[in-house]
């Protein structure tokens, strides 16, 4: 949920010029539903109201569908770079999806990214060690030293 939260915090402060997102979820809900129909596309595509129903039902409040989704395409101006894990398919497929609402600008770029895992999933040894090289390197290149 970091990387969802840092494009909501993002998008109302433009000052925010490059971030790096992964494994990064459509809306607030998206873990909740997939969980719940354990990745039947059927039920996720039409049932997704009911384990958001629940949760209100349950938790006395209501899930906020303020989309990182619906966001990204705020995003102009802004250096992106999305990490998607090939191992979850359906986030990757939803992630290509967000990834295509970024706006074209010359200034700035957005870019995604399949690594065979990302930092959820639990990186060690190697993996890790380019895991933090890649997303060093696009701040490093994106970024004046000075506001680093």
């Amino acid at each position: 949920m970091g990387a969802h939260a840092a494009v909501l915090a993002a998008a109302d402060h433009p000052r925010v010029r490059v971030l790096v997102l992964d494994s990064i979820y459509p809306e607030p809900s998206f873990r909740l539903v997939r969980d719940v129909y354990a990745r039947w596309g059927f039920a996720v595509r039409n049932l997704s109201f009911l384990p958001r129903v629940a949760f209100s039902l349950l938790h006395g409040a209501t899930l906020d569908e303020r989309g990182a989704a619906a966001e990204l395409n705020r995003m102009t101006g802004r250096h992106l770079l999305l990490l998607a894990p090939a191992g979850d398919s359906m986030l990757a497929a939803e992630m290509q999806s967000m990834w295509k609402t970024i706006p074209e600008d010359e200034d700035a770029d957005g870019n995604l990214v399949t690594l065979p895992a990302t930092q959820p999933d639990g990186l060690y040894g190697v993996q890790l060690q380019r895991y933090h090289e890649r997303v060093a390197a696009f701040f490093l290149e994106r970024l004046p030293v000075d506001d680093i």
